[in-house]
């Protein structure tokens, strides 16, 4: 696969696209038709679900940019709705243990900081594992694509939180999930598109 500059400016932009539009259909379709998960195995059914949506439409939107000849058309957007559901339901569970264990007089900033970040971190090593799967025959060693994916996730979290409760944008309050999608694509598709230089 011969990854161009061009390839990683669109890697990028779709990765904020998909996960903005993700987000923010996931937050309409399963909050109205998922209520019933909801009290199934304290909710990880309902986050599972939740997360797999905004995997399946990032996913696709992301095919759109991929390679031809580097994933069939299926693949891709399937590893992103299981890297996204099973990865949500793992850092709901990581970001509630650290909310249990964190002293709660900690200041609040550094306390929400290092669940957001160490969290999303979580979710972006399930992301780029699933992802990887299918990249595998183009990106040989998983530790790039992995350790990409969980920071460009984990700071992504940290900074969409920072930005959306710190500073007062008109723009990004009116329209919060799909500003803290982008913010976290943002991260996403930068660190991803930097790891696709490792493709021979």
């Amino acid at each position: 696969m011969i990854v161009t500059t061009r390839t990683r400016i669109t890697w990028a932009i779709a990765a904020v696209v998909g996960l903005a539009v993700g987000a923010t259909l996931s937050s309409l379709v399963v909050t109205a038709v998922g209520r019933p998960l909801s009290p199934h195995l304290g909710g990880l059914l309902y986050v599972g679900l939740y997360g797999a949506v905004i995997g399946c439409v990032a996913g696709i939107v992301q095919l759109a940019v991929i390679p031809r000849g580097v994933a069939r058309w299926y693949a891709w957007p399937l590893a992103s709705i299981v890297g996204f559901g099973v990865g949500y339901v793992l850092a709901s569970l990581v970001g509630e243990a650290l909310g249990n264990a964190l002293d709660p007089g900690l200041n609040v900033i550094l306390g929400e900081g290092t669940i957001e970040v160490t969290a999303g971190a979580v979710l972006g090593v399930a992301i780029g594992f699933a992802q990887w799967r299918v990249l595998r025959h183009v990106l040989p060693s998983l530790k790039w694509w992995l350790l990409a994916t969980a920071l460009g996730v984990g700071l992504g979290y940290g900074s969409a939180a920072a930005v959306l409760e710190l500073f007062e944008v008109a723009v990004l309050k009116a329209n919060l999930v799909p500003s803290y999608g982008a913010i976290v694509g943002l991260f996403v598709g930068i660190a991803q598109a930097i790891a696709l230089r490792s493709a021979p």
